[in-house]
């Protein structure tokens, strides 16, 4: 296949599901793709300058701030460097008269250490760059007025799902159920993803130890890296107290085992306290599995197509009750897992490439 033009993808494409399937389909429709750390990409670009027309940036909080997944530097000279560091490389890449479209996974970033270097870097990363995609038409309105961007340069491209994507050797959940030891007249709600505090864990225990009580056949079942020491402490004591409805995995989660988790769960939860995009509520929709969510604009866009049950954000009364209607509501038929595999596959990754790189000849007009 003839090769259309060059992008460099920050960061490398390894480091995330979505990026890998986003990047494997943009591929296939004719683009070469080239991914990068962001601490070698001036370095290779130079050596790649007349493959490349645009850079293509992820997640940009990570570059400016020390930060990882788990958590940011503390630090304020190490992030003020780091800071610095990122501006040389954008006015390195404008330098080089390369195209630079930032996709903003986080509107806000979460749980910032420092609020209004964050906000400054933020606002001149996305005033210096081309074009912006947003998962949604809520956090293209919510970006326009915390950052004061014109409507023009952003583009709303949703989030793929993960139809096909996890290993799937499971020919029975009950036999999962039972190799896990969870009894087989359990329903099983299921938080999935990295476990931090925004996500609203601590408000899940409070409404779950109360809906228990009630419904003794509710189990919960949390799987994800926690690098919160207090948190993980938290989590491993709840689950001691609650040893036949609560199971805890809290690392890692390998892609071979993913399939196991969701095929066992009966209902997916995710009480966040803030979200502009949720990775997670495309999983559980690509495993035909309804849905507990925070009563949040950008969760509603993403799932109203899905079935559902919303509470009010940060209100445990509103949770708990969520979580004892979920048993009666999903033997309904708007909540058949085929109903939800539909909505999960409007979240087509060839229509989002299709969409993507339309978005880069946007950038290209008026290039030779």
């Amino acid at each position: 296949m003839k090769k259309l033009f060059g992008i460099a993808v920050i960061p490398p494409i390894d480091h995330e599901p979505y990026l890998r399937l986003l990047c494997r389909n943009v591929a296939s429709k004719g683009i070469d793709v080239f991914d990068f750390t962001w601490q070698a990409s001036s370095l290779k670009l130079l050596f790649l300058r007349k493959k490349i027309r645009i850079v293509h940036i992820h997640w940009i909080e990570f570059l400016f701030s020390k930060r990882t997944s788990e958590k940011m530097s503390r630090n304020l000279l190490i992030v003020a460097f780091t800071s610095c560091v990122f501006v040389f490389q954008f006015i390195f890449f404008k330098i080089l008269r390369l195209r630079i479209m930032v996709t903003l996974h986080n509107v806000i970033p979460h749980e910032r250490q420092f609020p209004r270097l964050e906000h400054v870097m933020y606002t001149w990363a996305l005033h210096m760059s081309d074009g912006i995609i947003v998962h949604n038409n809520y956090s293209k309105r919510f970006t326009e007025e915390v950052y004061k961007i014109n409507a023009n340069k952003l583009f709303v491209i949703p989030h793929g799902n993960f139809l096909d994507y996890y290993p799937d050797n499971i020919n029975s959940s009950e036999e999962t159920k039972k190799n896990l030891g969870i009894l087989p007249d359990k329903f099983v709600l299921m938080f999935f993803g990295i476990i931090r505090p925004y996500k609203g864990i601590n408000l899940l225990l409070r409404s779950f130890e109360e809906a228990v009580k009630k419904n003794p056949k509710l189990f919960l079942l949390i799987a994800g890296k926690c690098s919160d020491v207090k948190l993980r402490t938290e989590l491993i004591t709840f689950q001691a107290r609650f040893p036949e409805n609560c199971m805890i995995k809290i690392d890692y989660i390998p892609d071979n085992e993913v399939s196991i988790l969701m095929k066992i769960a009966d209902i997916g939860i995710l009480p966040y306290s803030e979200i502009t995009s949720s990775g997670a509520a495309l999983l559980f929709m690509s495993y035909g599995l309804p849905i507990i969510a925070s009563n949040l604009p950008a969760m509603r866009e993403i799932l109203q197509n899905a079935s559902s049950l919303f509470f009010s954000k940060d209100d445990p009364k509103s949770l708990e009750e969520a979580i004892l209607v979920a048993p009666r509501k999903t033997k309904l038929p708007d909540f058949s897992r085929k109903k939800i595999l539909e909505s999960a596959n409007l979240f087509d990754w060839s229509k989002i490439a299709d969409v993507t790189i339309s978005a880069y000849y946007s950038l290209l007009k008026g290039d030779p």
